[in-house]
Formats: structure tokens, sequence, C-alpha cells
């Protein structure tokens, strides 16, 4: 292929970075959005008092909670509290937010979702099946602080679990702000 005249070339250099700069912006745009919706992003460490300070309340965990640990999600405003708690992990998510919406990060196919209440919020409680694990998630909504609110547990068979108590205890300090 080739260019009778000057001004192809110019006119085709022109094209070429118009295109490049388009999709360059397109492609910075997209990792933006991902990084926004990206809650498995960069957790930085902190402690109780930084997590009330972001969020202003408090995540708790339940008495006898070991390994107990407390992350906020950089550039964002989503803390999360970690622990063990009678041999099963747990983690607890905060964020403050306009409507209920996911913050637990987790793409499975649910088996089952049922209504579940904490703290006199309504909520779901979800099961799924990851290879030999089960998972159970329950999130709920805080309307009057504007607050939402997961937990996470996963174990090889939680058949009669009830994750109640622990969602209750994380959900201990907004309660005592009311």
């Amino acid at each position: 292929m080739g260019f009778d005249t000057h001004k192809e070339v110019i006119g085709m250099k022109r094209l070429l970075i118009a295109l490049l700069i388009a999709a360059l912006t397109s492609g910075l745009w997209a990792m933006v959005l991902a990084e926004e919706a990206n809650l498995n992003g960069i957790w930085a460490n902190a402690d109780y008092e930084q997590v009330e300070a972001l969020i202003g309340v408090g995540l708790g965990v339940p008495e006898g909670a070991e390994n107990v640990s407390y992350a906020i999600l950089e550039g964002g405003s989503v803390a999360e509290v970690s622990f063990t708690w009678y041999g099963l992990e747990y983690f607890a998510r905060v964020k403050p937010a306009g409507a209920p919406e996911d913050i637990s990060g987790l793409t499975l196919e649910w088996d089952q979702t049922i209504p579940f209440e904490v703290g006199g919020r309504e909520g779901t409680s979800s099961r799924a099946k990851t290879g030999s694990e089960e998972v159970e998630l329950c999130q709920w909504y805080d309307a009057e602080n504007a607050l939402t609110y997961c937990i996470v547990t996963s174990d090889a068979d939680l058949w009669g679990f009830d994750i109640t108590a622990a969602a209750e205890a994380v959900y201990a300090p907004a309660l005592a702000t009311e």
C-alpha cells in the first residue's frame, strides 16, 4: 500500500494518533472503573479507631474471637475486620452507602438466599458451594446510618450453622450509637 501525496501520509498519521489516544483514554477509564468496583483491591492495615474514624462506627468481633485484624480499602471507604471464631475464619465489611449493595467482593453462584435479620435490620443470607467448601454470605443495610454491611465465612460443612451471633457482634458498635 502506497501513499500518493504527502497530505495522505500526514492524514494517516493524524488518524493513527487519534485512534491511539482514544484507545489509551478508554483503557485508562476502564481501569479506573474496574478499580472502583474491585473490592478485592489493595487493603491497608488499620485498627479499630481508624475504621471508626473512616466509617463513623467501629466493627465489632464476637467475644473470644482470635487473630483479629482490621483493614481499609486504599482509596475507598470500605473497612474490614477479619477474625477466627470457634475454628471458622470470617471477614466482615462495612461501607457508607445510600442504598444496599454487595460489598463482599464475591462472585459466586448462590445455591440459596433466605431472609436474614441482624439488629432489627433486614437482609439476606446466601450459601454457595465452591469445590469442597461451603460459603455463607450475610448482607444487611442500616438506613439510619446509611451503611451497608456483610459478613462471610466458609467451611467444609455449614449445615445447621447460624451466622447470626457473629453478625450481631460485628454490628454491635452501630447499635450502641442509637
